[in-house]
This record gives structure tokens, C-alpha cells and sequence, in this order.
């Protein structure tokens, strides 16, 4: 059966729903955006959509600067997002056990030397530390680990595209197709599918104006631009995907639901390391096909997809958790079809939806790599 004909039963009535054309358009267009991040399940009440983000946290730090063997005061990066408690925390550097006294939440610890049996030495900047408690047996409660979260927010986007046809457009058939609107929803409906995803990878801002009735959602790059690293037009290579990974790992994110989102030439400079490999003698390929696209990018526990997206600069490119971004419809406002009446002898539609999207952990779980060198064909 032709796409066209599942689209939509046309009839009298207005307001008709696209959800189902949208799920199946993704899958035959093989639309692993839409795939991933759309959520068209969850739809929010308010055009000004908020939310609760909870912290991750890690395990590890390192120190920021060099310390001697009797400095108390130990220099941490990123303090405030590991677990870290007074009077219960130890660290651990090159060995030595330190007691943190003071400072949870902060990247400056006071701490007490030499602990559990160990002795105080010198330590230089960028050593690691590692983090650990030690419970006492039958302990009553005596800390609250519980976390309110912040609350974030982002603005519903009006995405639309205006439909018009002549009666005798409609009263005409052709090959390929059964109804002449449902030709015109279907290419439209690709035509704003493809404004969601690259206002998703796109969008730095985030907007509203006096009277509310404009609004620009924020993207990926709104809600990254806290760790956006700025590669002043290197080359892409392994080694600037390996660093996404620690960096996003060391910050709590699962190693199981990792993306990559790269637009086509970077795809394309992702797929050269596989070529290089096979020249080198690292790999062999079967005489029948040759096959140099990477899907997937396998470094230390992590198996992150690759996800190839043509609305994407090609000078950067994202790394997170899957499930920590989506898309999602106001309440009511998913893609659909309004009637809007006759005109003399034609007939005007009109295709409308609005979106969001949300963001989590931006500034911990997710790498934001930009201003690459944009490679060449």
C-alpha cells in the first residue's frame, strides 16, 4: 500500500491527527533522530515547558594543583558534582587516605592527612584522586542524601506549513498516489520533521518575546554551551573522541546509552579511520563488499552509536546519553491537519505542530566538541 493512503482518512472531519504518519515516515525513512530522541508520548501542558534535573555525580577528581605533604588544603575539579560528605569522605592519592573535614560541594577540601594508617606525601597537579566512605556497623541515619534537583526550562517551538489545492488538484488522480493531499501532507510533513531536527542540533537560543506569541525552543547547543570545547579547526581524530568519552563517563553517564551526532562530512572523517585501518593491515574486508561506514565507536566499557545528521554543522559534533534529550509535543499540538476552509474553488489547509525539547545533565554528561576542520571530498 503507498504511503499516501495511510497518511490520513480525509473527510469532513478537522484537527487530524499525523502521529501515526509521523511514526511510520521515521521508519521508512530510516529517520534515526526522530527515532531516538522524539517522544511522542509525553506531551507537556505549557508553552514555557519546566522541568527537574538531578545531579550525577561522580567518583573520581583530580587535583588542580600540586599539593605538599602538609597542605590541608586540597584543590579538586568539579567539586561540586561528586560525592563528597565532611567527616566522611576519604581520599584517596597516590595511595595516601585523607579525611575531608570541610568543603562538600566546593572544589576546595579541608582534609586530614596521613589517614587509616597511610603517610602524608607531596602530590602533583592532574593527579587523580578517588572517592570513598566508611560506614560503621549499625550506624543510625545521620546524613540526607535525598536532592531537590534544579529546575530547568525551554519554550515550545510553532512549526507549520500552509496547504493549498485547487479543485481540480483534488478531483485529479495519478500514478503512485490516492489522493492528492495526501501527497501534499506527506512531503510537507518531511518538510517540517526536518525543521524539528535541526532546530534539536541547531539551536543556541532560546526565545520568547513580550507578547508570547513567538517563540524559538532551545537545542542541543543551548543547553551544552557550558562545556562546548572549541578545537580552533583541528582535524578530527580517535583521540578527540576517546576524551568525549572519559569526560562524559567521569561525569556519571551510562556507558550502555552513549550517541554520537556528527553531520555528513564528519560522519565522513569517522569512517576514514576504519579505511586507515584496513591500509595499515588492522583489519580485512571481505572481496565482495567493501563496506568503510562505522556505526559504532567502542572505546573502554563504552559502545557509543554513531548517528549521522545532514541538518548538523559539520565543525562539531555532540556525545551524551541517549535518553537524556528528546522532543516532545505540547499537549494537543502534535503534527496535524486543520481544515481552514474554501476559497473559492480551492481548499486551504493548514499543517501545524509544536515542540520542545529537554536536555539533562548538559554540564556533566554530555561533550560538546565544536570548530573542527570540515573535511574536504
Amino acid at each position: 500500500m503507498p504511503l499516501g493512503t495511510q497518511l490520513i482518512a480525509y473527510n469532513a472531519v478537522t484537527h487530524e491527527d499525523l502521529k501515526d504518519t509521523v511514526s511510520i515516515m521515521m521508519a521508512e525513512d530510516n529517520d534515526i533522530i526522530g527515532q531516538m530522541f522524539f517522544d511522542m508520548s509525553h506531551a507537556v501542558e505549557n508553552t514555557t515547558y519546566k522541568w527537574t534535573e538531578k545531579n550525577l555525580k561522580g567518583y573520581r577528581s583530580n587535583l588542580t594543583s600540586a599539593i605538599s605533604n602538609s597542605a590541608t588544603s586540597i584543590p579538586i575539579s568539579n567539586g561540586a558534582n561528586k560525592f563528597i560528605v565532611d567527616n566522611l569522605t576519604y581520599l584517596n592519592i597516590d595511595g595516601e587516605m585523607m579525611l575531608v573535614t570541610a568543603g562538600q560541594g566546593t572544589s576546595t577540601l579541608t582534609v586530614t592527612r596521613g589517614q587509616l594508617g597511610t603517610t602524608a606525601v607531596s602530590h602533583a597537579s592532574g593527579a587523580e584522586i578517588f572517592l570513598s566512605e566508611l560506614e560503621t556497623e549499625g550506624a543510625d541515619a545521620t546524613r540526607d542524601d535525598s536532592e531537590l534537583g534544579s529546575v530547568l526550562y525551554n519554550y515550545t517551538e510553532i512549526f507549520r506549513r500552509e496547504l493549498d489545492m485547487s479543485g481540480t488538484s483534488q478531483a485529479v488522480r495519478g500514478p503512485g498516489q490516492d489522493h492528492k493531499w495526501a501527497a501534499q501532507v506527506q512531503q510537507q510533513t518531511r518538510v517540517l520533521l526536518q525543521k524539528i531536527r535541526s532546530q534539536f542540533v541547531n539551536s543556541a537560543i532560546r526565545y520568547e518575546d513580550g507578547t508570547k506569541k513567538k517563540r524559538y525552543m532551545g537545542g542541543l547547543p543551548y543547553f551544552l554551551s557550558s562545556v562546548k570545547q572549541d578545537m580552533a579547526g583541528a582535524v578530527l581524530t580517535e583521540t578527540h573522541i576517546e576524551s568525549a568519552i572519559i569526560k562524559v563517563l567521569e561525569g556519571g553517564a551510562d556507558a550502555n546509552n552513549l550517541v554520537m551526532l556528527v553531520g555528513t562530512r564528519q560522519g565522513g572523517a569517522i569512517n576514514r579511520f576504519k579505511v586507515e585501518r584496513v591500509r595499515g593491515g588492522g583489519m580485512t574486508q571481505g572481496e565482495k563488499k567493501i563496506d568503510n561506514n562505522v556505526n559504532e565507536f567502542e572505546f573502554l566499557n563504552a559502545n557509543v552509536k554513531v548517528v549521522r545528521v545532514p541538518e548538523m554543522p559539520n565543525n562539531r559534533f555532540f556525545l551524551g546519553p541517549q535518553r537524556n534529550a528528546k522532543v516532545f509535543p505540547l499537549m494537543g499540538r502534535g503534527l496535524k491537519v486543520e481544515t481552514l476552509g474554501k476559497t473559492g474553488d480551492g481548499e486551504k489547509k493548514l499543517l501545524v505542530g509544536e515542540y520542545g525539547c529537554e536536555v539533562l545533565n548538559g554540564d556533566t554528561a554530555w561533550a560538546f566538541v565544536d570548530n573542527l576542520a570540515i573535511p574536504s571530498y
